[in-house]
């Protein structure tokens, strides 16, 4: 009986210390959540939760929780709406939120070259070439002979990974994953 007291108590104790500092609601709501998913699996939660959890700031924890909340409606958890289109429209600091996630693995970028669509690549080449008052690298011939309908554009969507769905529904509690813990493709 004791060994299994400690046992559980070794996978709640960081938990119960890493959430005990925090005074921010949305990052409390989070710790809840992870809490309340270790008592019930505690054997399929990842302990690296802990440490992804631990390096929200509370804006990067609020900005996630509706990311996931927005691609909980797709197949394969994909953000719709947050894609290379308007990915620099975004503000400064909603980069860096997105970029952060992507380091930390829990969100990915999916590439897509869309056939004929280059506008804005070519125009950017052109201008890139008239501000260096030089012809850019030979290797980039076949830009300066092609139209803007011929060249590909290079697209992107972002999307949580498999890490990603799982920390997320481990983070809304035993609700938020389902009982087998397997994630959608």
């Amino acid at each position: 009986m004791r060994k299994s007291t400690e046992k559980i108590a070794i996978r709640y104790i960081p938990i119960l210390e890493a959430s005990s500092v925090e005074s921010d609601e949305s990052l409390q709501d989070l710790w809840a959540g992870l809490l309340a998913t270790a008592s019930e699996e505690s054997d399929s939660l990842s302990p690296s939760f802990i440490e992804t959890l631990k390096q929200l700031t509370p804006a990067e924890a609020r900005t996630l929780s509706e990311f996931f909340a927005l691609a909980s409606t797709t197949d394969g958890y994909i953000l719709t709406g947050v894609d290379s289109s308007v990915s620099t429209e975004l503000n400064a600091s909603a980069r860096l939120k997105v970029e952060a996630f992507e380091r930390s693995g829990i969100i990915r970028r999916d590439y897509d070259l869309q056939p004929g669509r280059a506008h804005n690549f070519i125009t950017d080449f052109y201008e890139a070439e008239e501000k260096a008052k030089t012809k850019l690298n030979p290797l980039f011939n076949f830009v300066r002979n092609s139209s803007k309908d011929e060249l590909p554009e290079l697209t992107y969507q972002f999307g949580f990974t498999e890490y990603g769905v799982r920390f997320m529904k481990a983070c809304k509690g035993p609700e938020g994953s389902n009982a087998s813990g397997k994630v959608a493709d």
